[in-house]
């Protein structure tokens, strides 16, 4: 019966986390690129529902020259300040990247959350090919965050050997052994 159940909470908790809009407008105007000084980097945040040790969904933060975007495949997160197309969040300023790492949108969820971030700084040539390659990336579907996550990284110059998975533990347990990633972990609720 324990199995039982623990299908159904991933089952939900995949759909919740990864519960993303299946159709938006391809034409959809982003708005005014929001950028701050400072190095590009990548930030890929993985959420756990820690009772489970269940991680669930996974999106990436890229930190251009000219913008900073969120590419969270199959998730929901919005903001009104921000604008969302497909899969990718235009105009994230600081307040609003650290509300989707603070996983705003499931702090009426019970339970207590992780987040497991990675963060290295990207040469500025690569931090505008992940911009571009999200940008035309198709809608992922709801339960796909992992796959959608790795075949933008994987397009990138030292992410090429990720492996291609549906699991976020996966994801996870192959950043987790990389030495060129800043790891940080959050408790979260």
């Amino acid at each position: 019966m324990r199995l039982g159940r623990r299908k159904l909470l991933f089952g939900l908790m995949a759909l919740s986390g990864c519960g993303g809009q299946l159709f938006t407008a391809a034409t959809d105007d982003p708005g005014p690129p929001f950028a701050l000084p400072g190095p590009s980097r990548l930030r890929i945040a993985i959420f756990e529902l820690e009772s489970l040790r269940f991680p669930f969904h996974a999106g990436v933060i890229i930190h251009s020259p000219e913008e900073r975007i969120l590419y969270d495949p199959g998730g929901y997160w919005h903001h009104p300040q921000a604008r969302r197309i497909r899969d990718v969040t235009h105009g994230m300023t600081p307040a609003l990247e650290e509300q989707y790492l603070a996983r705003s949108s499931m702090q009426g969820m019970p339970g207590r959350w992780k987040l497991h971030l990675f963060e290295t700084e990207v040469p500025d040539e690569v931090a505008r090919e992940a911009v571009a390659v999200a940008r035309r990336r198709e809608v992922v579907p709801p339960g796909f965050c992992v796959p959608g996550t790795v075949s933008v990284l994987r397009r990138l110059p030292g992410f090429e050997d990720l492996p291609m998975t549906l699991l976020p533990g996966v994801l996870l347990a192959a950043l987790r052994t990389r030495n060129d990633l800043q790891y940080s972990l959050r408790q979260i609720g």
